[in-house]
């Protein structure tokens, strides 16, 4: 698999269809805030495979907004899209931020296996995240 990062202005082109085809409900493009997105690409098909959504707070922080694995794609689990975006986040930032939900047991145990700690909480939307951080070893 191999990263494709684009802009916010690229992703939106598709952005309805890929978070339509992942999460099942409508979301459109004007609703979209986050500076980039990170596409799995099968280096093969070059079939997109998932995505995940990040703002970049400053030159060394990232937040990991969402992101999913498209349902016809499920021959590749949604940790392998997952850990292909963080390890390209982690080449180019020192702390990476992700909010899960607290009952998303399968992300909490991927960004633990991936070196993430919680290190918050946050009750929006009448549900509960997690916040994690990775932070660079100085």
């Amino acid at each position: 698999m191999t990263v494709i990062r684009q802009t916010l202005e690229e992703f939106n082109k598709f952005s309805g269809d890929f978070h339509h085809e992942c999460f099942k409900e409508n979301r459109p493009a004007w609703a979209n805030t986050f500076d980039f997105a990170l596409l799995a690409e099968d280096d093969e098909t070059k079939e997109i495979l998932g995505y995940i959504t990040c703002f970049e707070i400053d030159a060394g922080q990232v937040w990991v907004h969402f992101g999913g694995v498209f349902q016809e794609n499920k021959k590749i689990p949604g940790t392998q899209v997952f850990q292909l975006g963080i390890n390209y986040l982690r080449e180019r930032y020192a702390r990476i931020v992700l909010d899960t939900k607290n009952t998303n047991i399968a992300m909490i145990k991927v960004a633990y296996a991936s070196d993430f700690v919680i290190v918050g909480v946050d009750c929006s939307f009448k549900e509960i995240y997690l916040r994690l951080l990775w932070e660079q070893n100085e």
